[in-house]
């Protein structure tokens, strides 16, 4: 197994990422002898507090998830905004445009099905960053007596931190509460796997191969008060499934 490139990979972030941990708790160590009390005592420190971090280190890093949810294209409005003042352009003419612009098809476009089913197609392209963001919107768009779904699928181009980029959005599912995840292809089953790692059932958490099997998985159980993403890079075509989810059911239904 750890001869497996991306296996090996995991495991050297992994260990450096707790270098910190260990360190702190060798830390606790010395305190506790060089204030008098016995290694035994310090053993017994340095055992809570382990027990501690790993009882409260899901919860905190659950709630660090969730504060302050980000909405995409907030940056970029500001952006343009900043950009637009700088040539001069008033607070009156800059609402003006923001109100009024467009978004390209395939980015972040929110669309409710007449049943009450909510698509948020954003299958024109991922990267880490933007991917995290849709999340937390997702979350943040969840309804009560709903679901909310993601489906995923690669982020291209990421070169060798692929699979530990790919991994983090896995476990971030898990952290902001996400009902449902779908991971598409190979990159998708690196993001289940680690949905799952971080506390996802696998009936929760499950890996398909193409865009038409995430769809004939997901047609018969969407209910009308669900939410559902759909993201990843262009070249894995999830469009074809947000466009899907959106024709009247009966037809949906047909081409699966």
């Amino acid at each position: 197994m750890l001869r497996t490139p991306f296996v090996t990979r995991l495991l050297s972030s992994a260990v450096v990422g707790r270098m910190p941990t260990a360190m702190a708790g060798l830390a606790l160590v010395l305190l506790v002898r060089e204030a008098g009390g016995s290694y035994a005592v310090a053993g017994l420190v340095a055992g809570t507090y382990s027990v501690a971090l790993a009882l409260t280190s899901p919860l905190l890093g659950r709630l660090v998830d969730r504060i302050g949810q980000t909405r995409v294209l907030v940056g970029c409005a500001l952006a343009a905004a900043a950009a637009a003042s700088v040539l001069g352009l008033g607070p009156a003419d800059i609402a003006a445009g923001l109100a009024g612009a467009s978004l390209s098809p395939g980015r972040m476009q929110v669309h409710r099905r007449p049943d009450g089913l909510t698509v948020v197609n954003d299958a024109y392209n991922a990267n880490p960053a933007s991917m995290a963001a849709a999340l937390k919107t997702l979350a943040a768009l969840g309804r009560d007596g709903g679901r909310t779904v993601a489906v995923l699928g690669e982020m291209a181009e990421l070169g060798p931190t692929a699979t530990v980029e790919h991994d983090r959005i896995g476990r971030l599912a898990t952290r902001l509460g996400i009902d449902r995840l779908i991971g598409v292809g190979e990159s998708g089953r690196v993001m289940v796997n680690a949905a799952r790692m971080e506390g996802m059932w696998p009936e929760e958490a499950e890996a398909v191969a193409d865009p038409d099997a995430a769809l004939a998985l997901l047609t018969p159980v969407l209910g009308p008060a669900d939410v559902i993403l759909v993201k990843a890079s262009r070249v894995v075509a999830l469009d074809r499934v947000a466009d899907a989810l959106l024709r009247p059911r009966e037809a949906a239904e047909e081409a699966t």
